[in-house]
């Protein structure tokens, strides 16, 4: 079982870091600054 595909990658708009989620979760805070709306990368 690949546990890679379901994730997809997201990018803090206000820190700039990336992190990998669950796409079910749709994470809508940055887990390093906790501010900021995110979005899946491209």
């Amino acid at each position: 079982m690949d546990d890679k595909a379901n994730l997809t990658k997201y990018v803090c708009e206000d820190c700039g870091l990336a992190f990998w989620a669950d796409a079910g979760d749709d994470p809508r805070f940055c887990p390093f600054c906790e501010r900021a709306l995110i979005k899946p990368a491209k």
